[in-house]
């Protein structure tokens, strides 16, 4: 007999999308589409920059068979219409409103600025149960004036349409990208990368080369530790051993403000350490403290 998590893959696997998605309009009159899959209480998963639903298909599928997995396509890709002329983050905020508004009542889990995205939603909208976390960006990673140089390094490559280049500044700018980022050369990175952005699927997939210009709005989403202050519901912070200092840093801080938090550090896990096994996660390991925490 056909488990839910084999169904789910076959759906996926053979391109039969449409069977699982579905759309709201947010109240910008943006419209949302996400994948819905599985049985039981909602929970919606909001990626991070530079990724897709697609990214976090894996991770769904490990939670589908406890809860109802909502993975929508954040604004500017896929499934969803554009970011719009007044992006903020309030914007995020009420497209996942939106979402809970049709589906009802919801635990969020997001990854990077989608976990602030999350944190945000938690604090603001009573139709949220409660948060899990995984190293919201609530710090910059570099100094002011580097940090200023990364951005328009960044900015030029996209408008000359160097998307691989856009991808390696970032990517080696950060520090989130896997282990071998820091040991490449950037040039032969830059091969590398072009390479591998040349031989995506662009039939089937959320390319990279679609996905590296929508850092631009990412970079626009900010947010402190004492922002959470007054947080009215539960908190799981999650986070790898690998990831960048400054990210461990921002959950320590938060886990200080929310004294009632719970923190998980994943051993040997980095950054990408809830998406698809693809992009080097462990999607079950994290699905695991999920279940756990959401229960």
């Amino acid at each position: 007999m056909e488990s839910k998590k084999d169904s789910v893959s076959q759906l996926l696997s053979l391109e039969k999308i449409k069977d699982i998605t579905h759309s709201v309009i947010s109240a910008d009159g943006t419209n949302i589409g996400y994948y819905k899959f599985g049985h039981g209480p909602v929970v919606v998963l909001v990626h991070g920059g530079m990724e897709s639903a697609q990214s976090y298909t894996q991770l769904g599928e490990d939670l589908a068979e406890n809860f109802t997995v909502c993975i929508p396509d954040r604004r500017g890709r896929g499934l969803s219409g554009p970011h719009g002329q007044d992006y903020s983050i309030q914007k995020e905020i009420e497209d996942i409103a939106s979402i809970l508004a049709k589906e009802g009542n919801s635990y969020l889990f997001g990854v990077s600025s989608g976990a602030l995205i999350a944190l945000q939603a938690g604090l603001q909208l009573s139709s949220v149960y409660k948060v899990a976390a995984y190293e919201p960006p609530l710090y910059e990673p570099i100094e002011r004036k580097a940090w200023n140089k990364l951005l328009a390094r960044y900015e030029k490559e996209i408008a000359q349409g160097q998307e691989a280049k856009a991808l390696v500044t970032i990517m080696k700018g950060l520090k989130v990208g896997p282990p071998i980022f820091n040991f490449i050369p950037r040039r032969l990175l830059e091969f590398l990368v072009k390479k591998m952005v040349e031989g995506e699927d662009t039939e089937t997939e959320i390319t990279l080369k679609e996905l590296v210009p929508t850092m631009h709005y990412d970079f626009q989403l900010e947010g402190k530790p004492e922002d959470f202050e007054h947080m009215p519901i539960e908190v799981l912070l999650l986070g790898g051993s690998k990831s960048p200092g400054y990210l461990k840093s921002s959950i320590r801080d938060v886990e200080k403000i929310l004294p009632h938090a719970k923190c998980i550090e994943f051993s040997g896990l980095n950054h990408l350490g809830a998406g698809n096994a693809d992009q080097g996660g462990k999607p079950a390991l994290v699905a695991q403290e999920l279940r756990r925490f959401f229960n």
